[in-house]
C-alpha cells in the first residue's frame, strides 16, 4: 500500500507570503467597497446620480476590458504583476485621505 506524505502548506514560506499579501489586499478591497460610497455621501454630499456613476465605474471597466486584460495578464509573470498591482492600489488608496486632509478630494478621485 502506498503512503503519501503531504507537508503542511503552512510551512511553505512562499505560500505564507502570498496568502498574507492577498488576504490584506482582499480586506482592503472590501473596506473600499464600503468606504468610497460612504465618503462620497458624507464628505462630498454626492447626489443619487453621482452615486450611480461611482458604482458603475467599479463594474464597467471589468465588462469592457476584462477579457483583453485577462489574456494579457496570463502572458505575464505573475509575481511581479501581483506585487505591482498591489503597490499601485495602495498608493491610489492612500491618496484619498491625503487629498481630504489637504481639502482637495473630489468625486473624480473616488
Amino acid at each position: 500500500m502506498l503512503r503519501f506524505r503531504f507537508s503542511p502548506i503552512w510551512h511553505n514560506w512562499d505560500f505564507l507570503k502570498l496568502w498574507f499579501g492577498e488576504t490584506v489586499s482582499s480586506i482592503g478591497s472590501q473596506v473600499t467597497l464600503i468606504a468610497f460610497p460612504l465618503t462620497a455621501v458624507t464628505l462630498l454630499h454626492a447626489s443619487a446620480f453621482q452615486m450611480a456613476i461611482l458604482t458603475a465605474t467599479d463594474t464597467i471597466p471589468i465588462i469592457l476590458f476584462g477579457l483583453f486584460i485577462g489574456v494579457w495578464v496570463d502572458r505575464q509573470k505573475r509575481r511581479p504583476l501581483l506585487i505591482m498591482s498591489n503597490v499601485v492600489r495602495i498608493l491610489l488608496l492612500c491618496s484619498v485621505p491625503i487629498s481630504y486632509t489637504l481639502h482637495l478630494l473630489t468625486m473624480e478621485q473616488l
